[in-house]
């Protein structure tokens, strides 16, 4: 069954999810994609470091679907009606 908040893009067709963020909803690409998260570290010198290799952590991410629709500049803020 299809819950309320998955739909499809009305101009490309893509799957999507729709996220509440901040009382807005943005469309997200249902797909996920697997991306790592950054982790920062400190040093005894208080110096804040980025730690790179094999410590990074893998997770799965939803991303906006504005970034991947070849028609994202159809979508936005409606036109005033005038």
């Amino acid at each position: 069954m299809k819950n309320w908040n998955e739909g499809t893009c009305r101009s490309c067709g893509a799957e999507i999810i729709w996220a509440d963020i901040g009382g807005k909803r943005i469309p997200l690409n249902k797909r996920r994609v697997r991306a790592y998260r950054r982790r920062m570290d400190q040093d005894p010198d208080g110096h804040i470091h980025e730690i790179r290799g094999e410590n990074l952590e893998p997770a799965l991410f939803h991303i906006s679907h504005f970034v991947t629709c070849p028609n994202a500049s159809e979508h936005g803020k409606r036109k005033p009606a005038g």
